[in-house]
């Protein structure tokens, strides 16, 4: 039986192994201007932490306020894919923008940003867009990017790691098996991601003594099979 990596991506297998220590994704500055990522203090309209009261105290923040300057470069944190456009309100303003990104094996969106496109992919550190006129629509507010998880989750609840090894592997090629190994079940990447995400896929195995996941390849069948090396 072959494994073919799914496309959407130029390169990745991916190999995440269960149970080992998580080597730390770095999380670049997001905006220019505040190289260490500063959150948000309480200002008069609001705190920018998650789980900060809203709608006076009816409702609560569901995403991370980093602080940044009407008009300043928003860049990559990691490398990301992008997903599409996000926007943060029904009825649309000034600043109603923002973008899906995925990264890290991370769902999370951007708001209140102009992106210079929303789809393709960047590498970190480079301009994902510009940060739209917030004293505009909220004047005395401290002007920020709105970092917010696809399932609304903490994002600083320590998610940002980087828990697997990344294969070079060609859109479409075929996936070989690096010694004998039993398929156990079915794995996906993003546990917050869309279901519409193609590469969304992949397969838990086991063999010598090891434990491990591949991710973004699509297989025939995910548990139940042992299959031999190559």
């Amino acid at each position: 039986m072959r494994l073919y990596i799914l496309f959407g991506f130029l390169l990745l297998a991916v190999i995440c192994s269960c149970g080992v220590d998580a080597s730390q994704v770095k999380f670049g500055p997001l905006c220019s201007g505040n190289p260490s990522n500063h959150i948000r203090e309480c200002d008069k309209k609001g705190c920018g932490a998650y789980g900060a009261p809203r709608n006076n105290g009816k409702g609560k923040h569901e995403g991370l306020d980093i602080v940044c300057a009407d008009g300043a470069t928003v860049f990559a944190p990691f490398d990301v894919k992008l997903n599409g456009k996000a926007v943060p309100y029904r009825v649309n303003n000034a600043i109603n923008d923002g973008v899906n990104l995925s990264g890290g094996g991370l769902c999370f969106k951007l708001f209140y940003v102009k992106p210079i496109k929303y789809s393709g992919t960047l590498k970190k550190g480079q301009k994902i867009g510009t940060l739209l006129p917030m004293q505009k629509v909220y004047p005395g507010i401290t002007s920020h990017v709105h970092v917010q998880m696809c399932d609304r989750s903490d994002p600083t609840n320590g998610d940002w790691t980087h828990e697997c090894l990344d294969i070079v592997c060609a859109d479409g090629v075929t996936v070989l098996t690096p010694f004998d190994v039993m398929l156990n079940q079915k794995a996906a990447p993003y546990i917050n991601q869309p279901k519409k995400e193609p590469i969304n896929n992949g397969t838990t195995l086991s063999g010598e003594g090891l434990s491990f996941k591949l991710f973004y390849v699509k297989l025939d069948r995910y548990s139940g099979t042992t299959l031999k090396k190559g």
